[in-house]
């Protein structure tokens, strides 16, 4: 055993306990380390299913010949960083559900209209404190993007395809985000023309989502591939429909809301 090998044994406890077989050890070990508590949070999904559980999305895809093999091609191609998919007012901020959805109301989806529903909403609810708190919460939003877009800590991701239109584009799952909700803001606030299962190019409003470990995978498809692959496999299978504009009529609610 070499010098350099006997002195990491004194940085990391979790190779001693590697080396005496001491299991429980080596778990504990592992459990006090904050990068693996990070890498372990990043692992888990945070997809939850209308009966209130947490399950990855489309579990059962690597069963589906066709999808494991969509899945093989998705995992070689190139992708294009985005960052963080949008500002703090359209993170999970405690804004709840408006009472006058309107989808044609013009500004009711940008930043400054959901921030002035957010302040009027926390402020009724806890008092004139609750604008300076959420002041405070945008400050530390902003550090945490900054923190996530330099690559400081480990951090889920959200892979939107479009290898034929507007290119495959990964984005950052920051701190108030889920996602969920990346995908579903992701997804309504771009058009994608390509399907990813078949050469049809006239604009999908539906998409396969896939937790691949710390990366969901987000494949656009037509009508005719999505209803082909729900029609030939008895496995489930999580697809988005992107024209349903709850979201935007709601002023984009936090998720607990939904």
């Amino acid at each position: 055993m070499s010098a350099e090998w006997q002195a990491s044994f004194y940085k990391y406890p979790a190779l001693v306990a590697l080396r005496d077989n001491d299991y429980e050890a080596l778990w504990e070990a592992t459990r006090r380390s904050p990068m693996v508590e990070q890498i372990r949070k990043t692992m888990l999904t945070d997809h939850k299913r209308l009966r209130g559980e947490y399950r990855r999305c489309s579990p059962d895809a690597r069963l589906i010949p066709e999808v494991s093999d969509a899945l093989d091609r998705a995992k070689e191609m190139p992708v294009e960083p985005h960052g963080v998919p949008g500002s703090f007012w359209l993170s999970n901020c405690g804004r709840r559900i408006l009472k006058d959805r309107n989808p044609g109301r013009a500004a009711q989806s940008y930043d400054d209209r959901l921030k002035q529903i957010t302040i009027e909403q926390a402020v009724a609810e806890r008092g004139p404190q609750a604008r300076v708190e959420l002041q405070r919460a945008e400050y530390d939003y902003d550090l945490a993007a900054d923190v996530a877009e330099a690559g400081g800590s480990p951090i889920a991701t959200v892979v939107v395809y479009s290898p034929r239109g507007i290119g495959n584009r990964e984005y950052l799952v920051p701190q108030g985000w889920s996602r969920d909700r990346v995908m579903r803001y992701v997804t309504r606030a771009q058009k994608i023309p390509d399907c990813f299962f078949c050469d049809d190019d006239r604009g999908v409003d539906m998409f396969l989502q896939v937790d691949c470990g710390a990366v969901r995978r987000v494949l656009p498809t037509c009508f005719m591939c999505e209803t082909r692959l729900q029609r030939e496999s008895d496995l489930p299978l999580d697809i988005e429909l992107a024209w349903d504009d709850w979201d935007v009529a709601a002023g984009w609610p936090d998720d607990r809301f939904r």
